[in-house]
């Protein structure tokens, strides 16, 4: 029995998973795993395969010439490396947010090795890191990023050349990156501010007494004591991302 084969459409399918693969490569969401590359493989190639069977006949690309695929395909890992920027940059927040508390509480000496990156990692970081992409998939976060990325293959079909995009876009993620981070630590920071202040003045009135070693400790007890308003805090900022990637991917690639 005779299998018919569409080369337009393996192409597209094709085309499709570098832009997901790349997304998938450099987001946080999949690289916290230890996932075996072959499974990451197939899993973007049936991801693929299932959206490029959406896309009307219109749509496929019916290129033929390999200088023509290879150009097409480095467009592709551009958009998908510009979208995988706009979650990074998301998660990247929390990141922040944990090492100014790693610095305020100390922990910045004391590092983590992770397992799946096999990177040092600040404590605190790597804790608000975790917890907010638990709690993405806890909220069905993913399902409105992939919901998304579909949409995007219909607005910016693969194989449409690379042009230039509005510049903004990424200055306003790593604005995004500094904004969140900054109110998410600042409860914290503004109660250790006060701790710094009230124990300068005991130091200034009562110099008998090791300012230093106690300051430490009560700082470290009273930050994870007020930490736990930060990790209240993430779901109302993990509900904001699917809607801010959506704004984000819109201006570049319209």
């Amino acid at each position: 029995m005779a299998i018919a084969i569409d080369p337009a459409f393996v192409i597209l399918v094709l085309l499709i998973s570098v832009r997901l693969g790349v997304l998938f490569a450099f987001s946080p969401l999949f690289a916290i795993t230890g996932m075996p590359p072959q499974t990451r493989v197939f899993l973007v190639l049936g991801m693929s395969w299932i959206l490029a069977s959406t896309l009307p006949e219109v749509q496929r690309v019916a290129a033929t010439q390999t200088v023509d695929i290879i150009e097409m395909a480095a467009s592709e890992l551009v958009y998908g490396g510009l979208m995988a920027f706009g979650v990074h940059a998301a998660f990247s927040a929390f990141m922040l947010a944990g090492n100014l508390l790693d610095i305020q509480l100390g922990f910045a000496v004391g590092e983590i090795v992770d397992p799946a990156s096999q990177e040092r990692l600040p404590v605190i970081g790597t804790f608000l890191n975790l917890v907010a992409v638990t709690v993405f998939f806890a909220v069905d976060g993913h399902h409105l990023v992939l919901q998304a990325f579909a949409d995007t293959i219909a607005v910016m079909p693969p194989g449409t050349p690379f042009s230039l995009f509005e510049v903004q876009a990424l200055i306003r993620q790593f604005g995004a990156i500094f904004s969140i981070g900054v109110l998410l630590a600042a409860p914290v920071l503004i109660a250790l501010l006060m701790a710094d202040i009230g124990f300068a003045v005991a130091a200034r009135f009562m110099p008998q007494m090791n300012v230093f070693i106690v300051a430490l400790s009560a700082k470290i007890l009273l930050g994870l004591a007020l930490l736990f308003i930060v990790v209240d805090n993430i779901p109302y900022f993990i509900r904001r991302i699917p809607q801010a990637l959506i704004v984000y991917w819109d201006s570049i690639l319209r």
